[in-house]
């Protein structure tokens, strides 16, 4: 995330990791996510630094491919309702 606030900031990566019930992983999907800038916000906090999103998809390009990795699935997350909310906004953007 750029940030905190989920009516102005942007995802700048996601990603799934799919495990059976024995907690063996099956998948992984992951990619960075342009937030329309090089603007990666708390590099100190995540990790990533904004000349990386220059080249990144955009959320519209990888809507469609987030959806079908988690279609099916029971979503985990550290910060679910938040997180979720994000993605759920951005697939109802993209109408995927």
């Amino acid at each position: 995330m750029t940030g905190l606030d989920p009516d102005s900031d942007r995802i700048i990566e996601i990603g799934v990791v799919k495990i059976d019930a024995e907690g063996k992983v099956l998948s992984r999907w992951e990619t960075l996510v342009s937030p329309g800038s090089t603007v990666a916000g708390r590099s100190d906090i995540h990790g990533i630094e904004g000349s990386w999103l220059a080249a990144a998809p955009s959320f519209e390009t990888i809507a469609g491919d987030f959806a079908s990795q988690v279609v099916g699935s029971y979503p985990i997350s550290h910060n679910q309702e938040f997180d979720l909310g994000l993605h759920l906004d951005g697939i109802r953007t993209n109408r995927v």
